[in-house]
């Protein structure tokens, strides 16, 4: 008996073994970004594309500035705060005539220079400078900015630097999920490239910190100096734009995903502004009984709330309890999912989008059938922050 049960306890401890071998190898197998051997690589890696943006308001330019917005505002700001700006510029002119001065963060994307950033860094503001790794500091030029997705162009001459400087390469943000490795490098309260490591706590964040909120959230450390710095992966691949943190509380960190800024970099270096489209809807996700009224085995899709009067949505003939399933040919799992499709559509092209709607219901036992529609939209540009997509 003490035999067989010596077995036993060899066959176990054996399948044991055997059991978490093969869990390890499952684990390494997974392509998910791991965090990197050595920290400190990464970081020698990336540092000579992190950089510091210096921004200054000289008083003269400021008022200029702020005149022009109260008597004509461009269309992407509105005439009271602009009002408001104007009426705090007077006396600040008169009583403090010097230039303020602000801070943060920023990272070159290419060798011709230019500098991704946020637009809280350089908004009001009209002369720049970028600090490179080595101290150097260059004359910038603002190229285009962002102010409902919170993002600023510079350029730099890196004529003489081009050997020396390595731009960082874009990740795709869309893929990120909630527990993958990140590493943070800014100039936080002046200090200089400093870097804060930890996970991604959340996708798709809702928190007023920007116009067109879907933000990713981070745990890794976020100070006043660190918005417009790159959020990177174990690759070294930027992920997203540090932005803000919730006051007062640990570890709350929010980026602007680098997808939402590739998807404008063409127009900021055109136009200046970027061109994203809007089809006029509120949407939410569907609760499992609305997809279970509609045939679904799951909630997919989202949820059309409401449709603003006369909006491309409108003339389409989309309306209030349609589900979209697809737009533009792709498919759409939540609300989040709709609201990017429609702002990487550019205003005044064509997209279809798939709907399930339902008739009106009436005093019947069960619902009516849901029924399969395509309609055709062409979004218009967005020229405001309301949620309306």
């Amino acid at each position: 008996m003490k035999t067989h049960g010596r077995r036993k306890l060899v066959w176990a401890a054996a399948a044991a073994i055997l059991a978490s071998s093969a869990f390890g190898t499952r684990a390494t197998g997974q392509e998910v970004p791991r965090r990197p051997a050595s920290v400190s690589d990464l970081f020698e890696k990336v540092r000579p594309a992190v950089v510091g943006i210096d921004a200054y308001q000289t008083v003269p330019k400021g008022l200029w500035v702020n005149t022009r917005d109260f008597i004509n505002p461009f269309p992407l700001r509105s005439f009271i705060g602009d009002t408001l700006c104007f009426l705090f510029y007077i006396p600040r002119a008169i009583l403090y005539p010097f230039s303020s001065h602000r801070t943060g963060s920023g990272f070159i994307i290419d060798k011709k220079g230019y500098v991704l950033t946020s637009y809280h860094i350089v908004d009001q503001y009209n002369v720049f400078a970028v600090r490179l790794f080595d101290g150097s500091s260059h004359s910038a030029e603002l190229v285009g900015s962002d102010p409902l997705g919170d993002i600023a162009l510079l350029k730099i001459d890196i004529s003489e630097l081009k050997e020396a400087v390595y731009p960082l390469p874009m990740g795709d943000s869309d893929k990120v999920k909630p527990g993958d490795w990140v590493m943070v490098m800014g100039n936080p309260l002046g200090l200089d490239y400093t870097v804060t490591t930890g996970i991604i706590s959340g996708v798709g964040r809702r928190i007023g910190a920007t116009a067109l909120d879907d933000l990713i959230q981070v745990d890794a450390a976020l100070d006043a100096g660190n918005s417009g710095g790159p959020i990177l992966n174990a690759d070294g691949q930027v992920i997203g734009i540090a932005a803000a943190q919730i006051f007062l509380a640990q570890n709350k960190g929010f980026a602007v995903p680098i997808n939402m800024a590739s998807s404008v970099l063409d127009d900021l270096k055109a136009d200046g502004y970027p061109r994203r489209g809007r089809i006029g809807v509120v949407v939410e996700d569907p609760t499992i009984l609305a997809a279970s009224v509609r045939g679904l085995p799951k909630p997919v899709g989202a949820l059309i709330v409401s449709v603003e009067h006369n909006s491309p949505a409108h003339q389409a003939g989309l309306r209030p309890t349609d589900l979209v399933l697809e737009y533009d040919g792709k498919k759409v799992a939540n609300s989040l999912d709709l609201v990017r499709l429609v702002r990487r559509t550019k205003p005044g092209d064509e997209a279809t989008v798939k709907v399930l709607s339902v008739k009106k219901w009436t005093l019947t036992k069960h619902p009516p059938p849901a029924e399969l529609h395509v309609f055709t939209v062409r979004p218009v540009m967005i020229k405001r922050g309301f949620r309306v997509f």
